[in-house]
C-alpha cells in the first residue's frame, strides 16, 4: 500500500512538471511577447496556474488509479501506461495546439475550443437525424406509391 501511494505521488509530480514545462516552453515559444513582462509577472503565471495545474492533475489521477485498481484485480500489465499514455499525448497536443494557436488569434485556448467542438458534434448528430428522416420519408413515399 505504500509503495502505491509513493507511485501515485511521483505520478503527480511528474504531471505537475509537464505542466511547468509546458508552460514555460509557451512562455519561451512566444519570447517576443514575455520580453514585455517583468520577473513578478512570469512568476505570477507560475504561482497563479499552480492551483489550476493541482485541481487539472486530479482530474488525471482518477484514470491512474482506476487503471491501478484492474492491474490489481485482473493481473493487466499494461493498462496504466496506456491510459497514462493517451493522456500524455492529449495533454501535449493541447500544449503545442495552444503555442500556435496563441499566435494566430492572441488568446490561449480555453473552454471556447470545446464549445465550439460540442457544437460540431451535435451539428454532425442533428445531420445524421435529419438523413435518418430523410429516409423515413423515402420509405413512407414508396410504401404510399408502392
Amino acid at each position: 500500500m505504500k509503495k502505491n501511494i509513493q507511485f501515485l505521488a511521483l505520478y503527480f509530480l511528474a504531471w505537475l512538471l509537464v505542466f511547468w514545462v509546458g508552460r514555460g516552453a509557451f512562455l519561451f515559444y512566444h519570447f517576443d511577447k514575455m520580453q514585455m513582462l517583468n520577473f513578478s509577472e512570469i512568476v505570477g503565471s507560475f504561482t497563479h496556474g499552480f492551483s489550476l495545474d493541482l485541481s487539472f492533475i486530479c482530474y488525471l489521477l482518477f484514470p491512474a488509479i482506476f487503471s491501478l485498481c484492474i492491474n490489481h484485480l485482473l493481473s493487466i500489465k499494461y493498462v496504466f501506461k496506456i491510459i497514462t499514455f493517451l493522456l500524455l499525448f492529449f495533454i501535449l497536443v493541447l500544449i503545442f495546439g495552444d503555442m500556435e494557436l496563441y499566435k494566430a488569434w492572441n488568446f490561449r485556448i480555453d473552454n471556447t475550443f470545446f464549445i465550439y467542438l460540442a457544437c460540431a458534434l451535435f451539428a454532425c448528430f442533428m445531420l445524421r437525424v435529419a438523413q435518418g428522416f430523410d429516409l423515413l420519408q423515402l420509405l413512407a413515399g414508396l410504401v404510399v406509391v408502392g
